[in-house]
Formats: structure tokens, C-alpha cells, sequence
């Protein structure tokens, strides 16, 4: 039986008009983005793709491209300056 917390770990997919969202595909370019000193990149495909905060900790909970919460703090914080 699934709980509602399988239900929303990732990796979920939203699907709006065709184009897929927070995908792992996504996240992962993200985090590459950020590896490769690409933060403003990384920020705009958080826009982009839909990711916040919550999104990129669970995905990164699984995936571990992330070392530090920190981090991720940081790029949802950039991301969030964007969506204004």
C-alpha cells in the first residue's frame, strides 16, 4: 500500500501541457550546473523546471550530489529572486 509519502518522493513527475517537471533528468542538471560554478544556470532551470527548496532536498536525500544543505539554501534562495 502506498502512503502519501510515496506518493510525493520523488522521483514525481509533474506533467503540465506536455512538459515534464522536477524530473531526475532535471535535477541532475541542476546539480551539474552548480558543480560546474553555473549557479546562475542551476537558478534559472530551478524556475524553469519548477524545483523549490523541499524538491531539491528530497531529491537530493536519494541522489547525494549535494554535500552541503547549505548549498541548496542557497540556489533556492537565487531561484526564489527569479520567480519575483
Amino acid at each position: 500500500m502506498n502512503t502519501l509519502e510515496d506518493f510525493f518522493s520523488p522521483p514525481f513527475i509533474l506533467i503540465n501541457m506536455g512538459k515534464q517537471y522536477r524530473t531526475l533528468e532535471q535535477f541532475e542538471e541542476i546539480a551539474d550546473n552548480c558543480l560546474n560554478g553555473n549557479w546562475d544556470d542551476a537558478a534559472q532551470n530551478c524556475v524553469e523546471y519548477g524545483f523549490f527548496t523541499n524538491d531539491l532536498k528530497k531529491f537530493n536525500e536519494k541522489q547525494q550530489m549535494f554535500d552541503d544543505l547549505y548549498d541548496i539554501a542557497e540556489l533556492a534562495e537565487m531561484a526564489q529572486k527569479l520567480r519575483k
